[in-house]
């Protein structure tokens, strides 16, 4: 959903959206669990070892928020032009992104599991 832009400047981000999939809009709505639980993996990293713990905290923070920046549709780089994030892009068309919803081909197909000699006793019993 994207408030005050064109239909075409809706589109690319419809296509962006698509192509590059992100998970959030922007990286407030980023769930705190989500957070915590990429900041544990960043301060169990091999190459944090032995620096000091001041040193590590601000690694891991620098490193909190590439990942959020690209796991938020507004911080990642516009597919059409690198130059601009998704978020200058859309206020230069004088519009915001309000949501999206992003359907994946296979989503929700569940594959039955049978037990093939299960189903040949019911058939012979």
């Amino acid at each position: 959903v994207v408030d005050g832009a064109s239909e075409e400047a809706s589109k690319d981000i419809a296509m962006h959206v698509a192509a590059i999939a992100p998970q959030f809009v922007s990286d407030d709505q980023v769930p705190a669990d989500v957070i915590a639980k990429e900041k544990e993996v960043q301060l169990a990293s091999e190459d944090l070892n032995g620096k000091p713990d001041n040193i590590k905290e601000r690694m891991v923070e620098g490193r909190i928020k590439k990942f959020l920046a690209e796991i938020s549709l507004l911080d990642q780089p516009f597919v059409k032009n690198g130059d601009q994030t998704v978020a200058q892009f859309i206020s230069s068309q004088n519009g915001s992104v309000k949501s999206f919803v992003r359907y994946q081909v296979g989503d929700g197909i569940e594959k039955q599991v049978t037990d093939l000699a299960e189903e040949v006793a019911k058939q012979l019993g």
